[in-house]
């Protein structure tokens, strides 16, 4: 009989998976901070009347998909965070140890547990209760003067 033994290179895949897609996240971030920053400067060249308004109103709408584009591929990334320590979960999880005995013939599998004596019911008694019977009341009919 052999004891568990954890599979290194897929623990070693799946950390290395993680890290890339944590990388790949974090550069998305700082792309979409860059972005707004060029934004901001492109307001503030606006504002000292450099460019028109028609040229802001089309740098925003380049802008807005720029930056809706980039959000979802976070938010594909974080879904693909979440699979993937799923599955470092799983992996993690199948390593419960066996349960494993020993003694003098050798080593025996320990998940066999042996059974305990059933206990006793105490069947608990209780006294009857005795029903009193009450003396049928005689309605006395009263004379009415």
């Amino acid at each position: 009989m052999q004891s568990k033994k954890i599979n290194e290179s897929d623990i070693s895949r799946i950390a290395k998976e993680l890290t890339v897609v944590g990388e790949s996240i974090r550069t998305r971030q700082d792309e979409k901070q860059s972005i707004m920053d060029d934004f901001k400067r492109e307001m503030g060249i606006f504002r000292n009347g450099k460019i028109s308004q028609k040229a802001l109103d089309s740098s925003a709408k380049r802008v807005n998909k720029e930056l809706q584009r980039i959000d979802s591929e976070i938010r594909q990334n974080i879904r693909n965070i979440h699979s993937l320590s799923n599955s470092f979960r799983t992996l993690g999880s199948r390593q419960h140890p066996k349960a494993v005995r020993v003694n003098v013939r050798g080593i025996v599998n320990g998940s066999k547990k042996k059974k305990k004596a059933a206990k006793r019911r105490t069947v608990r008694r209780t006294a009857k209760r005795k029903t009193v019977k009450r003396a049928a009341r005689r309605s006395v009919k009263r004379s009415r003067k």
